[in-house]
């Protein structure tokens, strides 16, 4: 495990469709390849709160 880590937090990913972007969400639409790269050199996971000052991180 590498003693420094960078976490990225993508807010508002979550979107709807839209009939003028071919039944595509704005992400699925976006041309974006800095996250792409990202994506592919990083690594992700889920990160669950448990209480203020401990966290449970799953990969």
């Amino acid at each position: 495990m590498p003693s420094k880590c960078i976490l990225i937090l993508l807010d508002g990913l979550g979107d709807r469709a839209y009939v003028n972007l071919g039944h595509k969400t704005p992400l699925q639409a976006a041309e974006t390849p800095n996250l792409d790269r990202l994506a592919r050199l990083g690594s992700n996971g889920l990160f669950h709160g448990k209480r203020q000052g401990l966290a449970l991180l799953r990969t």
